[in-house]
């Protein structure tokens, strides 16, 4: 494991663990929705699968961070608006 990909790696998941705290503080405190775990902890699956999956997703895409930031936002943004509206 080289640094740039230690690099990578860490964004990802700076990015599924800041977006787990925004969205169990925003649906707690916000909303004040009663949501269960598995919808609070849902941008950590996208980090899960970007870990054990991502190499063996084909294309240049998905070989970069960016990406994999912009999905684990949307899926924290998709958990918030499934649970209010």
């Amino acid at each position: 494991m080289d640094l740039d990909s230690a690099r990578e790696d860490l964004v990802v998941a700076a990015a599924a663990g800041v977006s787990t705290v925004l969205l169990t503080v925003v649906l707690r405190f916000v909303f004040d929705a009663s949501t269960n775990a598995l919808i609070q902890l849902s941008p950590l699956y996208v980090y899960f699968i970007y870990l054990f999956f991502g190499d063996a997703i084909p294309g240049e895409l998905f070989s970069k961070p960016l990406p994999w930031v912009g999905i684990t936002l949307s899926t924290a943004i998709g958990a918030v608006a499934l649970t209010v509206f």
